[in-house]
């Protein structure tokens, strides 16, 4: 018996045809094709997919190196193949649609006709019977019952139990599409994409198989820079190291996953660098500069406040006071905060809010002349401002700051990286978390100093 009646025996005819058009697949001849004019590194990735000599690849890659276009061209190359299937995970639905609509891009400029398509679920079928299918871990068990020839999941680092998902949802819809004859390799590939981070990541479990010898044959792994990507000025770089902390910007732009911060969340902070003695901070007010306010509001949980100055010229940010309370009214707490910051202002300061107190914000404002602008609250870039701020000597606290001070120092991660772990000392990290970040990320946001979302 021949190996091709051995195959037909064993597979599907869908996935005979497949894998027979596979081995025609040439994406060196695609690339001309679509317009696609990948840099050196990108060209490297497209080399060792078209050799095929593995089943799973990570690729921890720095911002902006073009890891998105890359995959996106390989995933609409795949697509080119009678009877493909591409399933891609992404934490969220809007983070797969950059990616989606890349495929799609390449799909149509091959010359391949969308003959389905659904939006809001993010799949189309080609005339090829070739499809695509995006699931996020709340969806994922839908992909149950589907087989698939090439799966991506995109910002890894950011999708938890990806290990687990992967291996118990979507592994079994790979077994279908069988092995590679001559490699012994399974025919469905897998690509892990994403961003360094701690090396407690569930990312990092992957890329270390890869140097595992139990999965060393079957598992790679790349790592490249943003300065691989020949078209990202230097400036660019130089700028962000100016603003980032060491870690943040090993993560973000050079790939390094690292174990200096595991689970604290304002690592760069250090309490003999950057509290102040109030007395010190007063001397350098002067009527040139602003005053800032953080609120986060609660009832039962505590409403908190904090005030800080921010010196003209050099944007140092120098926190003043602090403030909590619960179980208070509106206009109890406003009161105080107007007592607060008239002991170092009579002018008005500029105040941030939790962005979703939406009606809160409009009534203090009408109800007690409070005003209150809405602040920026995306989580772990608003804490990587403030590691910045202080790697770079940029943020400084008043020792009056008693427990804004404490609270920084105590507060570490849960696992998930977007919130922080309770302790019987603190139910609710109600200063340092999040009217912190509504005081220093919101002015950095609002007035440009080199910060933009990493």
């Amino acid at each position: 018996m021949n190996k091709d009646n051995t195959i037909e025996q064993l597979l599907p005819d869908d996935v005979i045809q497949y894998q027979k058009f596979k081995k025609r697949l040439n994406y060196n001849k695609i690339i001309p094709m679509v317009g696609f004019k990948p840099h050196s590194k990108q060209k490297e990735i497209i080399d060792v997919i078209q050799e095929g000599n593995f089943e799973v690849m990570s690729l921890t890659c720095g911002r902006r190196f073009g890891k998105t276009f890359v995959i996106s061209f390989i995933g609409g190359a795949e697509l080119a193949v009678p009877y493909a299937s591409v399933l891609l995970m992404t934490p969220t639905f809007s983070n797969a649609s950059v990616m989606y609509n890349e495929i799609e891009k390449y799909v149509k400029k091959i010359g391949i006709k969308i003959v389905k398509k659904d939006t809001k679920t993010l799949t189309f079928e080609t005339e090829l019977g070739s499809t695509i299918f995006v699931v996020t871990p709340k969806s994922v068990s839908n992909a149950l019952g589907r087989k698939f020839s090439l799966v991506v999941f995109d910002e890894s680092q950011d999708i938890p139990d990806i290990v687990g998902l992967w291996e118990n949802y979507i592994q079994p819809a790979q077994a279908d599409y069988g092995n590679d004859e001559e490699t012994g390799m399974a025919v469905s590939k897998t690509i892990f994409i994403g961003t360094a981070r701690d090396e407690e990541n569930e990312m990092y479990t992957i890329i270390k198989r890869s140097k595992q010898k139990k999965y060393k044959d079957k598992y790679i792994n790349f790592t490249y820079p943003t300065a691989a990507n020949p078209y990202i000025p230097k400036s660019f770089l130089e700028n962000k190291k100016r603003v980032l902390d060491p870690v943040t910007f090993g993560r973000e732009y050079e790939g390094k996953w690292s174990k200096s911060n595991k689970e604290v969340v304002y690592y760069s902070f250090d309490r003999n660098k950057h509290v102040l003695p109030h007395k010190e901070i007063i001397s350098k007010i002067n009527s040139n500069g602003t005053f800032i306010c953080g609120i986060d509001v609660g009832y039962r949980d505590n409403t908190a406040y904090l005030i800080a100055y921010v010196e003209p010229f050099t944007g140092i940010i120098y926190v003043l006071a602090e403030y909590k309370e619960s179980n208070q009214s509106s206009g109890y707490h406003i009161e105080q905060f107007k007592n607060i910051e008239s002991k170092f202002t009579h002018n008005e300061p500029i105040r941030y809010c939790d962005p979703s107190a939406a009606q809160l914000i409009e009534d203090w404002i009408v109800d007690y002349n409070f005003v209150v602008q809405a602040g920026y609250n995306a989580v772990n870039d608003g804490v990587k401002i403030i590691n910045g701020k202080f790697y770079h000597n940029k943020l400084f606290i008043s020792d009056n700051c008693e427990e804004l001070v404490d609270q920084i120092e105590e507060m570490r991660w849960k696992d998930d990286k977007n919130d922080v772990a309770r302790t019987k000392k603190y139910k609710h990290y109600d200063l340092a978390f999040a009217s912190f970040r509504y005081l220093i990320a919101s002015w950095e946001k609002a007035n440009s100093f080199e910060i933009t979302k990493v």
